[in-house]
């Protein structure tokens, strides 16, 4: 028997009074067939809930997951999704996760309560919490000041001004103004 799956169904049985979610490089499909492989046959039945985060669409994420609080009272439902809504509404020792590599465990830090930005840096390896063609070009502009073909002044006029509020920008920005002052300090320096 595949390891994943022994360590899988271990990790359930031990939480069967529980609701447990299954996040990350989840290896099974939304069928019942193929999910009761992973599972394997438990004499409690479990529910599985399939809660993708694009269906939820344009909904606010906290109206959506209060119907949330009644299957968490129950004890025999799992939930997989990527929704990091979710996620932080599970405390860590019932939330499962797939790593890319293959294996299956709980999260190392406290899911329950965690910020959205938290755990897609640490659940999916995702360190950026704006989009991919954003957050290049944002590096794009940083990268075109280090080699001086922007002013200081012109980046974080231009960063300020054509993207929207992240924690990316702020940090773009901030180090932008650490760099012209350092450079400042050392021009005075060589004088």
């Amino acid at each position: 028997m595949d390891k994943r799956i022994d360590k899988f169904r271990k990790m359930i049985a031990l939480r069967k009074t529980e609701c447990v979610c299954v996040t990350g490089w989840v290896p099974f499909k939304n069928t019942p067939a193929d999910f009761e492989i992973w599972l394997g046959r438990h004499k409690e039945p479990r529910q599985l809930i399939y809660a993708p985060e694009h269906d939820y669409g344009m909904d606010d994420p906290t109206r959506t997951l209060k119907g949330l609080d009644d299957i968490q009272a129950c004890s025999n439902a799992i939930i997989v999704t990527h929704d990091r809504f979710i996620i932080s509404n599970f405390r860590r020792k019932n939330v499962l996760v797939f790593t890319k590599d293959g294996d299956v465990d709980l999260p190392e830090f406290e899911t329950y309560g965690a910020s959205i930005n938290k755990i897609m840096m640490s659940l999916f390896g995702q360190p950026c919490t704006i989009g991919n063609i954003a957050a290049n070009e944002m590096k794009r502009a940083l990268m075109l000041y280090d080699e001086g073909s922007n002013e200081g002044d012109w980046t974080i006029d231009h960063i300020s001004k054509n993207f929207g509020d992240s924690v990316e920008k702020t940090l773009t920005i901030n180090n932008i103004m650490d760099r012209m002052e350092k450079r400042k300090e050392k021009e005075h320096v060589d004088k």
